[in-house]
């Protein structure tokens, strides 16, 4: 049974992550209460709404670079992918934006190099981006987010290419879903993104929750998000994977 002194926690990621991050919380004696704030929603290749999608994959050979930003981005290049090359071309350097794109990746048995930290301003300290001019670098993400990584190699002389894997959005909920899942209200929330944050802020106001709840965040870029949107209690994990969060639930909650 979990101890009586960890309490129950929020988990919002996105519903395709949350079970193993329900698994490790239970593990440790919390509460998982799971409650998604971004749905992913992919690109087809059949339907694109990224103008050259299937074209910039086709040309995958062409690029010196991929980067990768997301977990999700990861997961979706695979897929469209594999639907195009029966086999990855060599001669590509991989790279991605925290150790859960990373570990995403390495199941596809591509062994991309990251490094310390959770955001482009950690990447772009790799020495094969210190100066990168002339060559072609495809990035891989979602809709919308920071356009550093491109501003940044583009400023470096960079050819750089960006592909929209996805979009995010706020799943749809019933007030008889929010109310049955707000009955006892967590004791901590995990935040994966500013994105989600957005979303928990919205359901705050029109719930009247949460307000001083301890919110895990997995950087200060979104803990300062955080502050702007008035929450008060905020923490910043030392990074946005499964484990590191936990790490901080366990670091408050001894």
């Amino acid at each position: 049974m979990p101890s009586a002194a960890k309490p129950s926690v929020l988990t919002t990621r996105p519903a395709a992550m949350q079970g193993a991050l329900t698994s490790a919380l239970n593990e440790k004696g919390f509460t998982a209460i799971p409650l998604p704030l971004l749905e992913i929603i992919p690109e087809e290749l059949d339907n694109p709404t990224t103008p050259g999608l299937q074209s910039k994959l086709l040309d995958l050979d062409l690029y010196q670079h991929v980067i990768v930003v997301s977990r999700n981005a990861a997961r979706i290049a695979i897929d469209l992918l594999d639907q195009l090359w029966p086999q990855l071309p060599i001669g590509v350097q991989w790279h991605a934006i925290g150790k859960g794109t990373t570990e995403e990746l390495a199941q596809y048995d591509i062994h991309a190099t990251t490094n310390e930290g959770l955001d482009s301003e950690a990447l772009l300290t790799l020495p094969a981006f210190a100066e990168p001019a002339g060559e072609r670098i495809l990035i891989f993400k979602g809709t919308g987010g920071r356009t550093l990584l491109e501003e940044t190699l583009n400023e470096r002389g960079a050819k750089v290419e960006t592909i929209n894997l996805y979009h995010r959005q706020m799943p749809e909920y019933s007030d008889a879903e929010l109310s049955e899942c707000f009955k006892k209200a967590p004791g901590a929330i995990l935040i994966s993104s500013g994105e989600a944050l957005e979303h928990l802020a919205t359901l705050a106001d029109e719930w009247g929750l949460f307000a001083k709840t301890p919110i895990f965040v997995p950087s200060q870029r979104v803990a300062d998000l955080g502050k702007e949107l008035g929450f008060t209690d905020l923490t910043v994990a030392e990074g946005a994977d499964d484990s590191a969060m936990i790490a901080a639930l366990e670091q408050r909650f001894k």
